[in-house]
Formats: C-alpha cells, sequence, structure tokens
C-alpha cells in the first residue's frame, strides 16, 4: 500500500513536474513569438515612419525642382535684350504672346506671365496665355512685394526670387527676375521685371504626384485646423498659405500581413523574407534617390550635365589635378547667332537645336570629359588631363562638327545650319573654377569679334585660334 502511495506521488510529481514544463516552455514559446511580433511591430513602424520621412523629403526636391524650372523660365527671358525691348521699351503684344504668352502657357503650363514696370504697374501681361491686365495691386497686399525686393537684393546671384500667394484663395508658385542686360549681365537700371506665375491647382497637383511619384499629392481644404496636414507652403511673410497632404506610405503594415503567418511556423523563413523585404525597399529607395539626383543635376532639356553639377565636379578635378601635378582645360562655346533660330523660327526649334546639339557634343567626347549646359545656349566642356594643344584639337574637332552638321526644323523639316564660337583656357595651380570660367569666356568674346565659328585660346604657348568659314547668319 505504502509502495502503491509512493508511487502515485512520484507520478503526481512527475506529471505536475511535466506540466509544469510544458507551461513553462509554452509560456517561453508564446514570450519569444511575443517578443518576435513585438520586434517585427516596431521595426515595421520605423520603416513606415522612415518612409514617411523619405517621402516628405521627396515632396521637398520635387517642389523645388518646379521652382528651379520656373526660375529658369525668368532666367531665359529677362536675361533677353529683345525681350526687354519688346515687353518694357516697346511694348509688342504679338511678339509677346509668340514668346511668353501662350508659348509659355501650351509648353509650360504657365498661368501667368508678364512684364512689370518700376511703379508696378503691368507694361504687359497675359493670364492662361490671353492678352489680360495682370492683378499687381492685389498681388502686392498678398507679398509680391517682398519676392520683388528679393530679387532685387540679388539672392543666388542671379536677381531672381520665388515664393508662394494666395491670391483670393488661389495658390500661386511666383517666380520674378528683374531684365538684366546681355552685355553687362547687370540689371537694366529701372526696376523692371519679369514675372511667371504657376497656378498650384488640383491638376498641377496630380501632375506632380504622377512625375515624381507623390502618393496622391494634394491640397488641403482651407480651415482653420486644417487636419491631417503632412506641409505648409509658406509665403513671404513665412506664413502657411496652403497645407499639403498625400496617403501615406505603409510598406511595414503590408510586409508584416504578408509574413506574418510564416513567422508564426518557421522563424527562419521570417528571418530571411524580413531581410529580403528591407533590401527591396532599400534597392526602391535607392532607384528613387537616383532619379531625383537626375532631376537636380541634369539640364531639363538636353539631359547634359547642369551648371550646378558641373562646378562640384569641376572643383573636384581641381583638387585631384593639384594633388597628381596633371593638367586641367577647359572649352567653353555658344551657339553663333541662336537668338535668330529663335526669332526666325521660334523657341520649339531652338530648343530642338540645343537638345541635337548635345547629343552629337557629348557622342564626340571622351567619356571622362564633362560637358555641361549652363546657360541658355552656353555650353562648357571640361578636360581632365589635356594640355592646350589637346584642347585647342578636341575644341576644333567639335566646332566643325556643328559647322558640318544639318539640324531640321519640327514645322516645315527645312535644314538649319549654324555655328559655334568657342574659347579654351588651360587650369594654373590654385586657380579657381571662376577664374578659369572667365578666361575661357574671354577667349570665347574673342572669336567672336574676331568674326565668329572659330577656336579661341586664352593662352600664348599654343595655338591661339582656328577659324574657317564666316558663321551661319552672316
Amino acid at each position: 500500500m505504502a509502495e502503491d502511495d509512493s508511487q502515485k506521488i512520484a507520478t503526481s510529481f512527475l506529471t505536475r513536474s511535466n506540466q509544469a514544463s510544458i507551461i513553462f516552455i509554452l509560456l517561453l514559446f508564446g514570450l519569444s513569438l511575443a517578443t518576435i511580433i513585438s520586434l517585427l511591430v516596431l521595426v515595421s513602424f520605423k520603416m513606415d515612419n522612415l518612409s514617411q520621412k523619405d517621402l516628405y523629403n521627396r515632396v521637398e526636391i520635387a517642389l523645388s525642382v518646379e521652382t528651379r524650372h520656373l526660375q529658369d523660365l525668368v532666367q531665359e527671358y529677362s536675361y533677353w535684350d529683345e525681350g526687354y525691348q519688346h515687353l518694357i521699351v516697346q511694348p509688342d503684344y504679338k511678339w509677346a504672346d509668340e514668346n511668353i504668352g501662350s508659348y509659355l502657357t501650351e509648353n509650360y503650363g504657365v498661368d501667368f506671365s508678364g512684364a512689370i514696370l518700376q511703379n508696378g504697374s503691368p507694361a504687359i501681361g497675359f493670364i492662361n496665355g490671353v492678352k489680360a491686365p495682370l492683378p499687381i495691386a492685389l498681388w502686392m497686399e498678398n507679398g509680391l512685394g517682398q519676392i520683388i525686393t528679393a530679387a532685387r537684393n540679388n539672392l543666388s546671384g542671379r536677381w531672381i526670387s520665388s515664393h508662394y500667394l494666395d491670391i483670393e484663395g488661389a495658390i500661386y508658385l511666383v517666380s520674378v527676375g528683374l531684365f538684366r542686360d546681355e552685355s553687362s549681365e547687370m540689371p537694366k537700371g529701372d526696376d523692371s521685371f519679369l514675372l511667371i506665375a504657376q497656378l498650384l491647382d488640383d491638376a498641377f497637383m496630380q501632375q506632380l504626384s504622377d512625375t515624381y511619384q507623390l502618393n496622391s499629392l494634394h491640397k488641403l481644404e482651407a480651415g482653420a485646423k486644417r487636419v491631417g496636414a503632412d506641409m505648409y507652403l509658406l509665403n513671404p511673410m513665412e506664413k502657411p498659405v496652403v497645407a499639403l497632404a498625400w496617403t501615406k506610405p505603409t510598406p511595414g503594415e503590408h510586409y508584416l500581413r504578408q509574413i506574418f503567418l510564416p513567422i508564426i511556423s518557421v522563424f527562419i523563413v521570417m528571418a530571411t523574407l524580413t531581410w529580403s523585404m528591407l533590401v527591396h525597399e532599400r534597392k526602391r529607395q535607392d532607384k528613387y534617390i537616383k532619379h531625383l539626383y537626375l532631376l537636380a543635376s541634369k539640364d531639363y532639356l538636353t539631359g547634359i550635365s547642369n551648371r550646378r553639377e558641373f562646378f562640384s565636379i569641376a572643383n573636384r578635378e581641381m583638387a585631384r589635378a593639384k594633388r597628381t601635378g596633371a593638367t586641367l582645360s577647359l572649352i567653353t562655346f555658344d551657339i553663333d547667332y541662336f537668338k535668330q533660330i529663335n526669332d526666325k523660327l521660334g523657341h520649339h526649334n531652338g530648343d530642338a537645336v540645343l537638345s541635337e546639339l548635345a547629343r552629337r557634343i557629348s557622342e564626340n567626347l571622351r567619356d571622362f570629359d564633362v560637358f555641361a549646359r549652363i546657360g541658355g545656349e552656353e555650353f562648357v566642356v571640361l578636360l581632365p588631363e589635356t594640355g592646350c594643344h589637346t584642347a585647342m584639337e578636341i575644341a576644333e574637332r567639335l566646332r566643325q562638327l556643328i559647322h558640318d552638321s544639318d539640324f531640321f526644323s519640327f514645322d516645315n523639316h527645312e535644314t538649319i545650319k549654324c555655328t559655334i564660337s568657342s574659347g579654351v583656357a588651360v587650369w594654373k595651380n590654385q586657380e579657381s573654377i571662376d577664374a578659369l570660367l572667365n578666361r575661357a569666356d574671354d577667349a570665347l568674346y574673342a572669336a567672336k569679334r574676331l568674326g565668329r565659328n572659330r577656336t579661341q585660346s586664352a593662352e600664348i604657348y599654343c595655338p591661339t585660334e582656328y577659324a574657317v568659314t564666316p558663321a551661319c547668319g552672316g
């Protein structure tokens, strides 16, 4: 009896011990599972948070790129003596319509454009591509004056300024630029300026969302709290004029739903899938960042480097040349009588010539040469490890290439002939990029004075010029 009792006690003890072990294992498993799930939820939250911050940055960059495009238009037209003549001195609505009126509306989606006199009265204006007086007085009350003042204070060195304005509930991205003299590159002196504005309506927001993949970017209705706002656009007085919102990205939540059940059954599979998703998300972000970099660093018309990227690369090449003692040369060139192409054939044909010229030049440069557009029809080529003689030969080869090339009009497919004038300079140790560019420009201007369609050197120890037939246009 005692043995049976002992056996029962032992069995009961073992049963209780096994039960405790099972409970402990179940608790340990549950705790491990809860810990894993908690960590995954935390990772999901962090991923969603980073994605939302990434989208915020992408919206900022997209708006910055659009602002830069609008400023480039202002730069192109305000730095044009003929534009100043036809818009301010002797207003010509036919000329203005073909260049800043219906042309800008149809090709760039501009809603307002016009030239403004010093006293604030419009000299000439267009609304949605149609001749109309611009409501300057109303705009001045909402912050246009501050934008004009910023342009006069020479912000960014271009006498151009941009900001957002609320005009009777409609939000505009407004850019103004003082008219500048083509020779001195300084303001005309009468404080007249060019105004171009883009309406931030629902259609523009949709276009922005589609172009930059911004998750249904949209404006919120006006209200005191503006619940759900993700970003505010400010006027020149640093006050919000519009609230923006977008669909919140939740890649973490999406992926967590997909892998929740596999994680419960197989921990290793869960870890592998999580790592795979993180790598996939990283690649996607890297791809988009590369896309944004191209928008910010490449010229929107020709696809080659823009001014910002050129100066960045040039400074790096100068630092490398200083360390290694290598030579470095620069070619600057522009199209002879390019204004005649724009005036006779229109800006769309002028843009086509610029794009095709850039393509042909790019195909005839070395892989390590740096080719950029730094102005309307002005280009530069940075030649690493290249002396003056070779630089002159390259510049002359490019000049001859353009001289022998045929370009075509979009309208009637007629042949367009054009030529370029070039200036060559060799970098001197400790010389800044601005100084090098100025010396090359001086050589370019000398080539212009000598009849165009030629290559001129800024140096005295190599051939000073090459030239052939006269430039197109006389």
